[in-house]
């Protein structure tokens, strides 16, 4: 039974070594898109898919309605429709290492600000 399977899934795990590995090495791109599938399964488990558990922390911690925290939410995946087609032409445009780097700095500048911010929103 042993050799008949390995005699089978032989020309299999073949195929999938030359797909993966054709010039005897690991291709750089396999290990990005490796690095991206695990970066976007961690956002999508921690944000998108726990978002039930975040609303009830975010009412207690600062007393929002479930309206106000629904409503961010919301803003957030309608900015992602709207400025998604953008960035991809932006992408496109200039490289993906300048935009990345407008979004790190961005991103460091937002969090800094909101370090410093005490405003919290009113209850709906």
């Amino acid at each position: 039974m042993l050799a008949y399977h390995r005699s089978f899934m032989t020309p299999i795990l073949h195929s999938i070594d030359r797909t993966l590995r054709p010039n005897g090495y690991v291709f750089y791109g396999w290990w990005l898109a490796l690095a991206t599938a695990g970066i976007h399964l961690l956002s999508s488990l921690l944000w998108m898919q726990s978002y039930g558990a975040y609303v009830v922390l975010l009412q207690a911690e600062f007393g929002w309605s479930k309206t106000v925290v629904a409503g961010a939410f919301a803003l957030t995946r309608i900015e992602s429709g709207l400025l998604g087609p953008l960035q991809g032409w932006l992408t496109d445009r200039f490289g993906p290492r300048v935009i990345l780097q407008i979004g790190w700095f961005c991103t460091a500048l937002v969090s800094c600000c909101l370090a410093k911010s005490s405003l919290s929103l009113p209850s709906i």
